[in-house]
């Protein structure tokens, strides 16, 4: 409890382990993350519009690698050529 969205992270590690163990099997993770709930809406301002965008040949440039030892973070070198 109280870990917030650190427990989608800890459960995929968890999940990681089990599957290791019984590499046969296959394993599901919910993470769900219910505290700001208990927070009630204040007035001021609020998200009118959002948008993403992809890149071509992008894949490997940013995001996470999960191993056997945890997350690593990848940044290339050509991320602000994008």
């Amino acid at each position: 409890f109280g870990l917030g969205c650190v427990a989608g992270a800890a459960g995929v590690a968890r999940m990681h382990d089990y599957l290791r163990g019984a590499p046969d099997h296959v394993a599901a993770l919910v993470s769900v993350e219910l505290c700001s709930l208990t927070y009630p809406a204040a007035a001021g301002p609020e998200v009118l519009d959002s948008r993403s965008r992809m890149y071509p040949d992008s894949l490997g440039t940013m995001g996470w690698k999960v191993g056997s030892s945890g997350f690593q973070l990848i940044l290339e070198p050509d991320l602000p050529d994008l």
